[in-house]
């Protein structure tokens, strides 16, 4: 209770950021119990009052989040980025990521491998 009043927070404060992290936080501990989560109870952003049609299937494919080869690319251009330096680069597509439910673990050899939340 205590972590999804915290999510709500965060979302309510507009930090997309540390609201993706404590939903993947949630999904792992879910995920330890055996139970999966429905991927809408997730979603960083509040439907707008005409949302239908071609807007609902944009929201169902952002819920599902970005494609394997999407992420890949962005991955890509996001350690171009960090070699260039390009600090707020690279952040900006780090969020973008967390928002479509991937995290990313830079390591120490400069590596970086994602997965989804």
């Amino acid at each position: 209770q205590a972590i999804t009043r915290e999510i709500n927070t965060a979302k309510d404060a507009h930090d997309m950021r540390r609201a993706a992290g404590l939903a993947a936080e949630l999904r792992s501990l879910a995920g330890v119990l055996g139970l999966t989560l429905p991927a809408q109870w997730f979603r960083l952003s509040k439907p707008g009052p005409t949302e239908g049609g071609a807007a609902a299937e944009h929201a169902a494919a952002a819920a599902r989040g970005p494609s394997d080869a999407e992420v890949d690319r962005q991955v890509a251009e996001r350690a171009a980025a960090r070699k260039a330096r390009n600090w707020a680069q690279s952040d900006r597509i780090r969020d973008e990521l967390a928002r479509g439910g991937v995290i990313l673990e830079d390591k120490p050899d400069g590596t970086t491998v994602w997965r989804r939340a």
